[in-house]
């Protein structure tokens, strides 16, 4: 933990918007970000700067004017990559704040936190312009965490109990009960017959074990051609990953829709 963590840390939910061909996500200000986060995710392979920009530039308005917080904004594409919108604009990410005479200032280019309206950043003024926005805090997150480790030591160990402890208690047992012994080693018997006759192959396989057995065989070929052609296997993987995030990315803009259309 840093020095500076605390238990009254304050982690605000990000709010989640779809519009007509691009996503938007408002991670408000709070004790991780000394300003609000907001992400354009466009869904269209084939994109026009000019437009991206003036999106971005609207987007910006529309959230700083419903909270009067500073502003990080920028754009993703289908891969999610930062867009360059140069020489649409002067770079990738646009920043600004309200000033005190209510006009907005907003820059294409960083700004540094000491340049950002302090009074902005100030946890009871983020807590009042944040009111509708759920929220956690550290000390709660801390807690629950620690509840859910020892709900899951107790599974372990009961786990633990049924693997290790009821089987040393059957073996108790049957030394005083003989017929139990007897079955126990029936059991034990019948196992091991059944895996000779598995091995000789008069028992056939499962089809479960039939498709196993084929999985195996395959990731066994493709690792030895992986090993091969090591560069192909990484141009292979990059390729996989991109259409991944494209399609999940599609999905996501879907669901986002369904609700919202839902909701109307």
């Amino acid at each position: 933990m840093h020095a500076d963590d605390s238990d009254d840390d304050v982690f605000r939910d990000r709010i989640e918007a779809t519009r007509d061909g691009y996503s938007v996500s408002y991670q408000p200000a709070d004790s991780r970000y000394p300003f609000a986060i907001l992400q354009l995710g466009f869904l269209s392979e084939s994109l026009n700067l000019e437009e991206v920009g003036r999106k971005v530039e609207s987007e910006f308005d529309n959230w700083i004017a419903r909270f009067r917080v500073p502003i990080f904004a920028s754009a993703f594409d289908l891969t999610d990559s930062v867009i360059n919108l140069d020489p649409a604009r002067s770079g990738a990410t646009l920043m600004g704040y309200a000033r005190e005479d209510g006009s907005i200032f907003r820059t294409w280019s960083l700004l540094k936190d000491e340049e950002l309206p302090s009074s902005q950043r100030d946890p009871e003024y983020l807590k009042n312009v944040y009111t509708e926005i759920p929220f956690r805090v550290r000390g709660a997150v801390k807690r629950k965490v620690m509840e859910d480790a020892i709900r899951q030591r107790r599974t372990v160990r009961m786990i633990l109990f049924l693997m290790v402890g009821v089987p040393v208690l059957i073996e108790l047992l049957s030394l005083g009960v003989n017929w139990l012994g007897y079955l126990l080693s029936a059991v034990s018997i019948l196992t091991g017959l059944y895996k000779a006759l598995k091995a000789f192959g008069y028992v056939k396989p499962t089809a479960g074990e039939l498709a196993e057995q084929e999985k195996e065989r395959k990731m066994s070929h493709y690792f030895y051609h992986c090993e091969q052609n090591p560069s192909a296997f990484s141009q292979l993987r990059a390729a996989n990953f991109k259409r991944e995030t494209i399609a999940r990315n599609l999905k996501e803009a879907a669901l986002n829709g369904a609700r919202r259309n839902a909701r109307n």
